[in-house]
C-alpha cells in the first residue's frame, strides 16, 4: 500500500492488527514497553466491542468475577503502566513500577476476546497460547489444549529460544525472520 492511499479500518480489524504486531513484538523480543502499549490498546478495543456484544472478560469487565470495591482498586493499578506510558499531563516528573507479566495477561486475555468476536483463532495466537501456556502450565483451563500442548511439548521450542517461537509464528505465513518487520494485514 501506497502512504498516499487510504485504509477503510473497522474497530476489530485495527485491534487484531495491533493484537498481532505486540505477539511478533514479543517474539522478536522488541521492548516490553512498546509491546504493552500496542497490546493495551488492542485490549481495551477488544473490551468495548465485548461489551456491546454482551461478552464477559475479567481485565475491563469483571462484574462476574470481583466485588465493585475491589474492581477499583485493582483497575487502577492494572491501568497505572498503560496511563503512564501514554500521558504526562498530570504526572511529569512520576515514576511507575512495571511487572512486565502483565503485558502477558494482557495478551492471553485479547486472544480470548478475540477468538469469541472473530469466531476465529488466528495462527499467531495459537503459537502464542502454546508458549505461553508452557511457560505457565497452570493458568489454562482447556483441558484438551493442555493436553494437545503437553503431548507435543518435546517437538516444540525450548521456551527460552525466542528465534524458533518466532520462526514458528511466521511459519504459516511463509515469512522468516530478518531485520525487517513483516507486513501484517
Amino acid at each position: 500500500m501506497r502512504d498516499y492511499e487510504f485504509e477503510h479500518l473497522d474497530k476489530l480489524t485495527v485491534a487484531t492488527r495491533q493484537l498481532r504486531e505486540a505477539v511478533d513484538m514479543l517474539f522478536s523480543e522488541r521492548d516490553r514497553i512498546a509491546i504493552h502499549t500496542v497490546a493495551s490498546a488492542a485490549h481495551q478495543v477488544f473490551a468495548d466491542l465485548a461489551i456491546k456484544r454482551n461478552l464477559r472478560h475479567l481485565l475491563r469487565n469483571p462484574s462476574a468475577y470481583i466485588d465493585s470495591s475491589a474492581y477499583t482498586q485493582a483497575r487502577k493499578e492494572l491501568c497505572e503502566p498503560e496511563n503512564f506510558f501514554k500521558h504526562a499531563d498530570r504526572d511529569a516528573d512520576a515514576q511507575v513500577t512495571f511487572a512486565p507479566l502483565l503485558l502477558q495477561i494482557f495478551l492471553v486475555e485479547s486472544i480470548e476476546i478475540h477468538a469469541q468476536l472473530a469466531e476465529h483463532t488466528l495462527w499467531d495466537f495459537h503459537v502464542f497460547n502454546m508458549w505461553f501456556h508452557l511457560c505457565f502450565p497452570g493458568y489454562t483451563h482447556d483441558k484438551a489444549f493442555s493436553a494437545s500442548i503437553e503431548s507435543a511439548r518435546e517437538t516444540l521450542p525450548d521456551l527460552s529460544d525466542a528465534t524458533s517461537w518466532l520462526n514458528l509464528l511466521r511459519a504459516k505465513s511463509g515469512e522468516s525472520t530478518s531485520s525487517d518487520p513483516p507486513n501484517r494485514k
